[in-house]
């Protein structure tokens, strides 16, 4: 079995890279796969840029935000709640131990615009299609 991110993960954009001051991202759905991480890729930074996650049950209605993290520093096992921006650069929001069947990144860049996007990574997928005999 291959182990590349293509053959065993879903990748979709969640937030399409621009120029913007918020932006809630497309949902992920984790009928696909185990967990899910939000890769944010910040290229142009202004003051402020904070990324949360949300869960809800139907993908639709009744998001609910990550709830803030414990003083052990996490929230629910080991999720990531909210990404404090403070640069351009690539950062990434875990959700290792998911609470619902859907996340979402939602973006705030308190009114003033930075460039970035969002990438929607989930996995390892639920089931991976064998390598066509031809192939091995």
């Amino acid at each position: 079995m291959k182990m590349n991110i293509k053959d065993n993960y879903d990748v979709e954009v969640g937030l399409a890279p621009a120029v913007q001051t918020s932006g809630n991202g497309a949902a992920a759905d984790l009928a696909k796969g185990s967990c899910v991480s939000f890769l944010i890729n910040v290229g142009v930074f202004d003051t402020a840029l904070n990324v949360k996650a949300q869960y809800s049950e139907d993908g639709a209605t009744g998001w609910t935000d990550e709830p803030v993290p414990n003083a052990d520093g996490k929230g629910y096992p080991g999720n990531d709640h909210l990404i404090a921006v403070d640069a351009a650069g690539a950062f990434v929001l875990d959700i290792p131990n998911p609470r619902a069947r859907f996340y979402r990144a939602v973006a705030s860049d308190g009114g003033v615009a930075s460039l970035f996007g969002i990438l929607n990574v989930v996995g390892p997928k639920r089931t991976v299609e064998p390598v066509p005999a031809s192939l091995v």
